[in-house]
């Protein structure tokens, strides 16, 4: 019988079975169980050997992933039991797509090449057991069990032993067992004992089943094993183990080829694991590089902010600086013209003193009085200009007190905000996924903040020089009034000496007038020039 006929019988057999319901387990009627395999030889072997427990579930088959999906659209099935290798749609596809359809139907796994990978892959993936071949027909019954929830051990099942391995059937037994078909190890035993011949015999006691079957076990018994003509039974034995050595040869080979891919699959991982790995260290080292790069930039803006405060404290120091530097130069000047002022009156007493020697002793009378009017006429200048050194003083005071109070509430603040900023710098160690969003606002708001200081600064110093600038137009102001007072009084000084002139001796009056004249145009040559200085400044 072909290999299609076989299925086809299978399927038969299956589709007949009883349906009778249970009560032991979870489920209350006949389970279905899904066999995906592609190696029919196996499949075949694996219904037989399970056929025993027809009882409690119906199986049925499929050769690949692809004709599993379309059985399970169909179908209500309770397990499904897959091997991993096969054509059009593997086991790890089956398992992909049943773990996202059908997660809650169990699955048992078989492959002849397991790994500690696919293992580890598997595990993953949800699977009921993990069976690796050749397999223990009672311990794969014992895993259906298991999954479905049945109560039961197959040490509990009677096994039928068929009439053919009671009447010592040579090609029936080897037959059987070549192909899969494993039964109770009580059966093996009492097959063992029943048969006639000693070849038989070992036939059975060597292969046992066809899913432990080596192939250097076979190679071994058809150079051990000879027969006649007149011994049909050893024959068939003989003819059937050469089909099996073929059958396992084959099977050598696909198991190599299928090993190679596994071992292809598990390199492929291991390398795919490398680059996502590699990729991964990759993208750490760029996250780590950005956070650097952006501590760098905000340290650097730290860093530029500080220069700026630093710069801007600086400059308005030196406006500050120069702003005291213009009211001491101020009062510098006044003291200039006050010491020239006073040269002035000793030189115009010397030359007072030299006109009362020549003029009349009444004369002497009315310039005492008249001195006596300027002297106080000169005191209340004095006094005035005393006075507005003393204002100009008091409002360079004022302005440097607050000046000084600024920079102190300025400091004040900085230290609240600083305080203010630790504070923060605590909250942020906590909240580190709001930390950035608000160190960009607060970067923004500190900018605005210096903007403002800075235009504050600008005002202030703003507001200094305008001041700075009032006292000199005051001052010039009293400048031009004492230039003013002062050709007043050379024009009545001029007129006295021509009146003088004519009453007076030529030599001594002449020599006293060069002489007065000198001083005037060096105290007036000199006063120029200072405020022309004072003026550039």
């Amino acid at each position: 019988m072909n290999t299609a006929n076989n299925f086809e019988a299978l399927k038969q057999r299956i589709a007949s079975s009883p349906r009778d319901n249970f009560s032991r387990g979870k489920l209350s009627h006949i389970a279905e169980i899904l066999i995906v395999d592609d190696e029919e030889s196996f499949v075949l072997s694996l219904a037989d050997g399970l056929s025993v427990y027809k009882k409690y579930f119906n199986l049925r088959t499929a050769p690949n992933g692809a004709e599993a999906v379309k059985i399970l659209k169909l179908s209500s099935i309770d397990l499904v039991i897959t091997d991993l290798s096969m054509p059009k749609m593997d086991g790890f596809e089956l398992l992909a797509y049943m773990n996202r359809n059908y997660p809650k139907i169990p699955v048992i796994l078989m492959t002849a090449y397991g790994t500690p990978k696919i293992e580890e892959i598997v595990s993953n993936m949800g699977i009921f057991r993990y069976l690796e071949k050749p397999l223990d027909i009672n311990v794969v019954a014992d895993n259906i069990f298991d999954a479905l929830g049945i109560n039961i051990s197959t040490s509990d099942i009677k096994v039928q032993i068929p009439e053919q391995l009671k009447k010592g059937d040579a090609t029936y037994i080897s037959a059987a067992f070549l192909k899969g078909a494993t039964i109770d190890e009580r059966a093996k035993l009492k097959a063992q004992n029943i048969l006639g011949t000693e070849e038989t015999s070992k036939t059975v006691a060597t292969f046992g089943s066809r899913s432990s079957i080596s192939l250097d076990s076979l190679k071994k018994f058809k150079e051990t094993t000879s027969y006649k003509k007149e011994q049909p039974d050893k024959k068939a034995v003989v003819n059937e183990v050469n089909r099996t050595a073929e059958i396992q040869e084959k099977k050598a080979i696909l198991e190599a080829k299928a090993k190679a891919e596994a071992e292809r699959f598990a390199r492929e991982e291991a390398e795919r694991k490398a680059k996502e790995a590699e990729e991964r260290a990759r993208q750490e080292t760029l996250a780590r590089q950005e956070a650097e790069r952006k501590a760098r930039e905000a340290e650097q803006r730290a860093e530029e902010r500080a220069r700026q405060e630093a710069l801007a404290r600086e400059e308005a120091e030196r406006k500050a600086r120069e702003a005291e530097e213009i009211a001491e130069r101020a009062r510098q000047e006044v003291l200039a013209r006050e010491e020239a002022e006073r040269k002035a009156r000793e030189a115009e007493q010397r030359a007072e003193k030299a006109r009362q020697e020549v003029l009349a002793r009444e004369e002497a009378e009315r310039k005492a009085k008249e001195a006596e009017q300027r002297a106080e006429k000169e005191r209340q200048e004095a006094l005035a200009r005393e006075e507005a050194i003393k204002k100009a003083k008091a409002e360079a005071d004022a302005e440097k007190r607050a000046k000084k109070e600024e920079l102190a509430r300025q400091e004040a603040e900085r230290k609240a905000k600083e305080a203010e900023e630790r504070a923060r710098q605590e909250v942020l160690a906590r909240e580190e996924a709001e930390r950035k969003a608000r160190e960009a606002e607060e970067i923004a708001e500190r900018a605005r903040q210096e903007v403002l200081a800075r235009e504050e600064a600008e005002r202030k110093a703003r507001e200094a020089e305008q001041r700075a600038e009032k006292a000199r137009q005051e001052a010039f102001a009293r400048e031009e009034a004492i230039k003013k007072e002062r050709a007043r009084a050379e024009a009545e000084e001029k007129a006295k000496q021509e009146a003088l002139a004519r009453k007076e001796a030529e030599g001594e009056t002449k020599e006293a007038d060069k002489q007065k004249n000198k001083t005037k145009k060096d105290l007036k040559s000199e006063t120029l020039q200072k405020l022309s200085a004072w003026k550039k400044n």
